[in-house]
């Protein structure tokens, strides 16, 4: 008789914690699913910058056309989940910012109910700066003139 008892608790048991251990299954799931998207969509933008790094042009609009072909090239479906907002692309003289937004869509009530809102969004915002290899050379050729000359003064 006392085993059908413990048998009828054991049962009791697993029906409270099963839940908790699928939810829990759950979350690290689209926890894995959130931190791939995000790694993924830092790469692509670094490898933007790289590839906008190699423009020879002091004109920011071929800058932004060269960053826009090599976005349009790309890929997009190998996101896991997340759906891609809008890319923000600024270019100054002496750097390359690009930010984007994305949102990873979870449908799963009780995951979301702590930030209240059925998605997790984050945002990559990466900033290159330029490096102008004959303002460079002159800025050092500044230096050495007022070297010398101070060197003369002595």
């Amino acid at each position: 008789m006392s085993l059908k008892k413990e048998n009828g608790y054991f049962s009791l048991e697993a029906c409270m914690v099963m839940p908790l251990v699928f939810y829990l299954l759950l979350f690290v799931i689209y926890a894995g699913f959130y931190q791939y998207d995000r790694c993924l969509l830092e790469q692509d933008i670094y490898r933007m910058l790289i590839r906008a790094g190699q423009v020879r042009s002091a004109d920011n609009r071929e800058v932004i056309k060269k960053i826009k072909e090599e976005d349009d090239r790309w890929y997009y479906d190998k996101y896991a989940l997340c759906q891609l907002g809008t890319k923000n692309i600024e270019v100054d003289y002496g750097k390359i910012q690009i930010a984007q937004k994305a949102a990873l869509r979870v449908n799963i009530p009780i995951l979301t109910e702590w930030s209240g809102k059925p998605e997790w969004i984050f945002e990559a915002n990466v900033i290159c700066v330029r490096n102008r290899p004959v303002d460079t050379i002159r800025k050092c050729r500044k230096v050495e003139k007022f070297a010398k000359k101070g060197k003369r003064d002595d």
